[in-house]
């Protein structure tokens, strides 16, 4: 296991490929920071901790805690995420003089579209709605324990996020926390930059990221925005039925959130040129990678609901 770009430069693929999953993995904020997995059968079965085993200070012959962790099992599968666009032999010899990579220009432009749709399934994904979808983190945090749903304090008679509630939701996350990133809508990560940026004690700063970028942190927690994190929601985190939003905690290792990529020769990504169509000067430039999502454990994950981005 390592970080996923890391693994993806251990598998047999070819430069084009790789050149798929390193365009993705440049323009989300998501993937440089979630470990990566490989994994040789699909689909994938493993056990979800929701409860650790009872332990306690005994005395001198006293009686030993005893019990056993709560699991759930849990499938997942392995999802192909895929586009494709044609291309023009009139238009390639036409514009060569003047870019000279136009299949690697229409790669790019896959690589991005499919950037956009993980990015959208990374929150929404429900493979009991579409099963070619995985499970996003809307799906997995409503079957967690109550303990890692939270909303907020609502003090006021507003819903603006308080610093209470995010050392409330941090304090939440018991696995991966060396991995930890938050997940926000923009508008939500400018609420909090306004809130706190001028509150030391908060914690709060600009921190670099792994790229150079500044990313604004609380604690060590750095989080990122997403588009796809939903604007319209009521206090409980139904979608459509309000003006609030949600902000994700994410343990990412091998005890919290981790990428799932199939192992083997041509299985985690693939790019073909088609190279003639039928009555068609031209070709088709085609592109996919094959994905999976899988959260070890409940204590990884929690999601904060009730926010009011504009307060």
């Amino acid at each position: 296991m390592g970080a996923l770009l890391d693994v993806l430069r251990n598998l047999s693929l070819g430069n084009m490929e790789k050149g798929i999953f390193a365009h993705i993995i440049k323009n989300d904020p998501l993937f440089p920071n979630l470990p990566a997995k490989t994994i040789t059968a699909d689909p994938y079965k493993y056990s979800r901790q929701l409860t650790l085993p009872p332990t306690g200070p005994v005395g001198s012959d006293g009686e030993i805690p005893e019990g056993v962790p709560t699991v759930t099992p849990v499938v997942v599968s392995i999802k192909r995420y895929a586009g494709q666009t044609p291309y023009d032999n009139f238009d390639l010899a036409t514009t060569g003089d003047i870019n000279p990579n136009q299949i690697d220009i229409l790669l790019g432009s896959i690589a991005q579209s499919i950037s956009h749709t993980i990015g959208h399934d990374l929150v929404h994904g429900d493979s009991s709605v579409d099963l070619l979808r995985f499970d996003g983190l809307n799906k997995i945090a409503a079957g967690l324990p109550a303990t890692q749903r939270l909303k907020t304090a609502a003090t006021g008679g507003t819903n603006a996020i308080a610093l209470r509630d995010l050392w409330l939701a941090a304090s939440r996350l018991r696995a991966g926390k060396l991995g930890a990133f938050a997940i926000a809508h923009p508008s939500a990560l400018v609420a909090i930059q306004d809130k706190f940026s001028t509150d030391t004690s908060a914690a709060m700063k600009m921190t670099p990221n792994f790229d150079g970028s500044e990313v604004f942190h609380f604690g060590r927690i750095p989080i990122f925005e997403s588009d796809f994190v939903s604007v319209t929601e009521d206090v409980d985190g139904v979608d459509g039925a309000g003006a609030l939003t949600s902000l994700y905690i994410v343990g990412a290792g091998p005890q919290g959130l981790q990428a799932l990529i199939p192992e083997g020769q041509g299985k985690a990504a693939l790019v073909e040129i088609i190279g003639q169509r039928e009555k068609k000067a031209g070709g088709i430039v085609r592109g996919q990678i094959h994905l999976g999502l899988a959260l070890h454990s409940a204590y990884a994950l929690v999601r904060l609901t009730s926010i009011d981005p504009t307060a």
